[in-house]
């Protein structure tokens, strides 16, 4: 199935208090999985921030019909079947890449984005200060001002060099996230891996076996 641009934003299930403002320190993703030739069609998603399509591939057992690479900025994409890729002229400069699973009323269930920011530091500087930025961010409640994210993990991405992570769930919301922060050439990514509050079993599973396809 190729991705296709949907006019609902996606946008609802990401929460980054740093997107508005200047906000990989050793590596880049894994190599990427052998997929086929290039292929060019006439309107590639988010086309002009980098990305070509490519074949599919299989990874560790899922067939994924559409892989994406950003040779700029050493990423690569799958496109689970059913999901939808942004409409890019609906999302900031910033975000390199979102794409998601939504329920049959058009709510966000699963989503993944990549985000990119100017910042000159390393890439536990960078993850440091979104998580400062998690911490602090609070919604009133009953007149009280609140916490908006429990804080569940943060510390360096296990078996990997340069790569830092934060668990967090959305306090209003239950919305779930394992976000990815990495740092290189003038640049901080923050890589989100979202799922709605209601999000099915089989909707986790997924999401997480993507993360996995993906090198993460």
């Amino acid at each position: 199935m190729r991705a296709r641009s949907v006019s609902r934003p996606l946008l609802a299930l990401l929460a980054c208090p740093a997107l508005g403002s200047a906000a990989l320190d050793a590596r880049a993703q894994e190599a990427p999985p052998a997929a086929g030739a290039e292929i060019q069609p006439a309107e590639v998603p988010f086309g002009s921030r980098g990305w070509t399509r490519h074949g599919g591939v299989e990874r560790f057992g899922v067939q994924y019909d559409d892989v994406y690479f950003n040779a700029e900025h050493g990423l690569f994409v799958m496109v689970p079947a059913g999901w939808t890729v942004e409409d890019e002229a609906k999302t900031p400069p910033q975000i390199l890449w979102v794409m998601g699973r939504t329920d049959e009323s058009g709510g966000p269930q699963s989503m993944v984005a990549v985000i990119t920011q100017a910042f000159d530091g390393s890439g536990e500087a960078f993850f440091r200060s979104h998580l400062a930025n998690l911490e602090r961010d609070s919604l009133e409640i009953e007149g009280a001002s609140r916490p908006k994210y429990r804080i569940e993990y943060a510390d360096r991405m296990k078996g990997s060099i340069g790569m830092w992570e934060i668990g967090a769930t959305q306090a209003a919301t239950g919305d779930r996230s394992q976000r990815l922060y990495m740092a290189r050439n003038g640049l901080g990514y923050t890589i989100a891996f979202q799922a709605a509050a209601d999000a099915s079993p089989d909707d986790v599973a997924e999401l997480q076996a993507l993360r996995r396809a993906m090198g993460f």
